[in-house]
């Protein structure tokens, strides 16, 4: 596949880091939208960003202007355009979020005419192992010495009630909603449960899309994210995480390294250990761990919503199949409509949900692996991904859309080539 690409310097290799991490900054999942409620303004911020990053791309290629507008990635562009504008024609359903799906989409081809998946994932990997960094160092350093009064820090109160610590690209909360003392990271983001789907998707690159060097390189990145997405205490995200690593164990043949057997056996026994002496020492440790079971076991409204809103959407779905409930009544149906998958086949039946799933397949979906063993994995990535609503998350699309491109366009190349044969 052919790439326009920008001037191979480290200018460049930083200022797309501080691109990648200015549009996450700025998504509607982040902190900053919502602590300031300028969704709007951080939206059009966004387009704006790629604009600019439009523009020089043109600017390094305009002597390739009819080459880049003429290349096979168009038709990718067509299509998708076709496609979301017909989904809005049909119902008469004119929402932003048809635009945010196609800007989001289109957003992913253009960064693939210049760079492939895989070094973009290293890019994304990198900056949410920066973050997750940072987050254990705000959790378990930062916060501590801000409360023995030793360092000053900005708190505030973020739109759902939690009082937090701010401290740059993290932030730890101190007070939940019900004013009780708790730990949970947010990252940069307005909800741990939204924190964790993002670590989660670095997780999956970092282990099947990044090309590593060296494999322990991969194992510290790891290290930080499984960490990281620990200090969230999110139900879901340790649920998923804890059956991902299981996973991993088996997919990647760990089991045959009888070193990396006792490791697993003895962090497994360590782990339990200090999970039971924080439940017997109490304090807020356990108060977290407790309430991640409490969500499981009893009548809770968390997973209560959750579990609601698959079935509001299966709903949706079965009574309009094809193009899908307008947005707005799908959104709106239940007080909290947080599964996401659920949400694209009922918003855009089943030509935007199989989209959705396609997408996703081409990412995590590999040949030499058993049917089961993808099965399972895509099961382990439903879990994290449907605790809240990302459909409107520009990096919930990028890689997933990416990987579709770039194995569709693949694929017309040989029926192309075989037909002229």
């Amino acid at each position: 596949m052919k790439y326009y690409r920008f001037p191979d310097t480290k200018l460049f290799k930083i200022s797309f880091f501080l691109f990648l991490l200015a549009l996450q900054m700025i998504s509607r999942s982040a902190m900053i939208p919502s602590a300031f409620d300028i969704f709007y303004p951080t939206y059009f911020a966004t387009i704006g960003l790629i604009l600019v990053m439009g523009i020089l791309f043109l600017g390094v290629n305009r002597k390739r202007i009819k080459e880049v507008f003429t290349d096979k990635r168009m038709i990718a562009v067509i299509c998708i355009v076709a496609l979301l504008l017909a989904l809005m024609l049909v119902k008469q359903d004119y929402q932003a979020i048809y635009i945010s799906i196609m800007l989001y989409m289109l957003f992913a081809v253009f960064v693939n005419y210049f760079m492939p998946m895989q070094e973009v994932a290293g890019y994304y990997v990198g900056l949410m192992c920066l973050l997750g960094a940072w987050t254990l160092v705000g959790s378990f350093l930062l916060k501590p010495l801000v409360e023995a009064g030793m360092i000053a820090c900005h708190t505030f109160k973020a739109i759902n009630g939690w009082s937090m610590y701010n401290f740059g690209l993290t932030f730890t909360s101190y007070l939940n909603d019900a004013q009780v003392e708790t730990m949970r990271a947010f990252g940069i983001f307005r909800e741990p449960g939204l924190y964790q789907i993002f670590l989660f998707v670095a997780i999956q690159l970092n282990n099947y899309t990044v090309q590593w060097g060296k494999k322990w390189h991969m194992w510290a990145v790891n290290a930080v994210l499984f960490s990281a997405l620990m200090v969230t205490f999110a139900t879901g995200g340790v649920l998923a995480l804890g059956l991902y690593i299981v996973f991993l164990f088996f997919d990647k043949k760990l089991y045959k390294n009888k070193w990396l057997c006792l490791a697993a056996i003895v962090s497994v026994a360590v782990g339990a250990i200090m999970i039971l002496a924080a439940l017997m020492k109490g304090g807020v440790l356990a108060v977290e761990l407790v309430g991640m079971v409490e969500k499981l076991v009893t009548d809770n409204e968390s997973i209560r919503d959750r579990v609601g809103s698959i079935f509001v959407n299966a709903k949706h779905f079965l009574n309009h199949p094809i193009v899908g409930e307008k947005i707005s009544t799908v959104v709106y149906s239940i007080a909290s409509n947080t599964a996401s998958s659920a949400i694209m086949f009922a918003g855009f039946g089943v030509v935007g949900g199989c989209l959705h799933v396609a997408s996703w397949v081409a990412l995590v979906w590999k040949k030499e692996r058993s049917v089961l063993m993808n099965l399972i994995l895509m099961v382990i990535l439903f879990i994290p991904f449907n605790t809240q609503n990302v459909v409107h998350d520009i990096f919930f699309w990028l890689f997933p859309t990416m990987a579709l491109l770039e194995k569709g366009l693949l694929v017309f190349t040989e029926l192309i080539q075989n037909r002229k044969v």
